[in-house]
Parts: structure tokens; C-alpha cells; sequence
């Protein structure tokens, strides 16, 4: 184990809500870290099970452990920006109460922003598993800076819990905006992008994601109404510089990227859409001639994908008959 205190301090972020079941073993996962200069700030956002009292006991035997107990429940953007006022350290690493942080995840983020100045945020892939532990897949995300900031136009390129970024960044911004409820993530990735900051994602599992019914992925309506809404109007604004898209376009153009499924002339429609996109891109948005390579590329493997399921859904057609 690395025992150098010198190195710089890591704030590990923790919103936790009714997480009674797994907030021990998320505490217990950076007690793991091999990187030996951190602390850890849970946000008890007004749980109604024993996640307050959990977190305390923890805190009691570890002094490198402090909780703070939310007056009422006001969403996870506010107990994350509530954390960070008291935050001490020169990176932040954000982390839910139900995942999990491999031993060498602080290390191996810490050493990355050390070595990339320029580099305001760093993610890396992430095992994903089930509500007892099990794997499921791994969920992986693009690594280069150029790749990332025109992806981010459409959707998120982070697993928001194996993030770590540097805390002046984050106060630049302003912390998390708390209308883009069940979005403030994505919010903040594109106004890091917009504001000039490197991202990056490190192309290795550094931590373990639950996957569970009670997750914002995972629940019905209204909560992913309210989240598909919020990142359509962040996508609006992505997009404002370069084109303008009815409603209706723009979802198609985000169902297309996601993979969703879709009749075929919308998904046509959408794909000449993202062509424009790149285009347009190519005269206002990239910087230099490496960023508009990586969107030709991006318009070029959604082509691909898009071909792929087309030829697989003839064949199924034509099996049928």
C-alpha cells in the first residue's frame, strides 16, 4: 500500500438515501483504497431506514470519515453540492451508496490528473452488477478528450460514480444546477466541455455499478420523464450553436445514438440528421482538425450500428416467412 500523505487529498463525495442495505459496503470499498490520502463526506439526504445512523457509526471509528444530515430530502444535486461546501480536498471523487470503489480506483484517478493538468474530470468503465453483487456486463465509455466533447452533445459519457474531478473546476462551474433534476450530471460534463476543460475516461473497471430497480435507470415514470426531459433541453442547448431540431427530430436523433429501437424512415431521418450535425460541427464547433476526425468517426460507427440492425431485422423478417 502506497503510505504517502504528501500526495494530493481525494474528497470522496457520498449522497445516500434509504441505502441501508449497501452504504456499509460502499464505505467499506474506499476504506480499500490504496491510495492513502482521502476523505469521505456522506450526505444523508433525510433517509427514512438507518442510512443516517450506518453512516455515523462508521464515521465514529474513522476520523477520516464525516456525515452531514440533510433537514429534509432535497434530491441527490443538493446533498452533493452540501457535501462539497465542506469538502477539503483538490479532487473530488464522486461515489452512490450502492456502488463500489475497486482498491486502486483513488490511485489510479488521482495519478491521471496529476499527469494531465488540463484534464478538469476523468472517469473510468465500470463492472455493472446486480442487487447482490453478481456481474452482469462491463460498461465502458470513450476514452479521448476530442471523442468525448462531441458525444457529450447528445448523451452523457460518464458513469457519474466513477468520476473524479478537480474540486476548482467544479466551484468554477457553480457546483451542480439543481433544475436539471435526475440530469445534473450530464449538465455539468457539457459545461465543463463548454468552458474549455479536458475529460477523459481511464479504459479500465475502477468501479462496480448497481444495478437496481430503485436506480434512476431502472425506475418508470415520472421520474425518467422528468430525466428525459431535462436532458432533451440540455441536448437543445448543445445543439443551439450548430442546428436546430424540432422536438420530435431530437428524439429521434437521441433514440438512434442510444440504440433504441425505431422504425425504419425515423431512423433514416435521424441519421441524416447527425450527418448535419457532424457538418456543422466541422465549421463551428471542433477546434482543430483531430475533433472533427473523432465526429466523422462517431457519425461513421452510428452508420455501422445502424446498418447492422437493419440487415439483422430483414433477416429476422425474412425467417418468419
Amino acid at each position: 500500500m502506497d503510505t504517502n500523505p504528501n500526495k494530493p487529498l481525494v474528497s470522496v463525495i457520498m449522497a445516500a438515501y434509504n441505502a441501508e442495505k449497501y452504504i456499509g459496503e460502499a464505505i467499506e470499498s474506499v476504506q480499500a483504497q490504496t491510495y492513502p490520502n482521502w476523505e469521505l463526506i456522506i450526505a444523508d439526504d433525510a433517509a427514512k431506514d438507518a442510512t443516517g445512523r450506518i453512516a455515523d457509526e462508521y464515521a465514529a471509528r474513522d476520523p477520516r470519515i464525516k456525515v452531514i444530515h440533510l433537514a429534509k430530502n432535497s434530491g441527490q444535486a443538493i446533498a452533493r453540492n452540501e457535501a462539497v461546501k465542506i469538502a477539503k480536498g483538490e479532487y473530488l471523487a464522486v461515489l452512490d451508496a450502492d456502488d463500489l470503489c475497486l482498491p486502486e480506483r483513488f490511485a489510479k484517478q488521482a495519478a491521471f490528473l496529476d499527469s494531465h493538468p488540463n484534464v478538469a474530470a476523468v472517469g473510468s468503465y465500470a463492472q455493472v452488477i446486480d442487487q447482490n453483487g453478481s456481474p452482469q456486463r462491463t460498461k465502458m465509455k470513450p476514452e479521448s478528450n476530442e471523442r468525448i466533447r462531441f458525444k457529450l452533445l447528445l448523451q452523457t459519457q460518464f458513469i457519474h460514480s466513477a468520476v473524479m474531478m478537480r474540486k476548482a473546476a467544479f466551484d468554477k462551474l457553480g457546483g451542480y444546477d439543481t433544475k436539471y433534476l435526475y440530469a445534473e450530471d450530464y449538465d455539468l460534463w457539457c459545461r465543463f466541455a463548454d468552458a474549455g476543460c479536458e475529460l477523459a475516461n481511464i479504459p479500465e473497471v475502477l468501479i462496480k455499478f448497481r444495478n437496481q430497480p430503485g436506480s434512476v435507470s431502472a425506475r418508470s415514470s415520472p421520474t425518467q420523464n422528468i430525466q428525459a426531459e431535462n436532458s432533451y433541453q440540455i441536448n437543445e442547448r448543445n445543439l443551439a450553436k450548430y442546428m436546430i431540431l424540432p422536438r420530435p427530430r431530437l428524439i429521434d436523433l437521441v433514440n438512434l445514438v442510444n440504440g433504441h429501437d425505431m422504425k425504419i424512415r425515423d431512423a433514416l431521418s435521424a441519421l441524416r440528421d447527425h450527418l448535419s450535425l457532424v457538418r456543422a460541427y466541422g465549421r463551428n464547433g471542433a477546434r482543430n482538425e483531430r475533433e472533427l476526425h473523432e465526429a466523422r468517426l462517431c457519425y461513421r460507427d452510428l452508420r455501422r450500428e445502424f446498418l447492422s440492425r437493419l440487415i439483422h431485422l430483414i433477416y429476422r423478417r425474412r425467417s418468419r416467412q
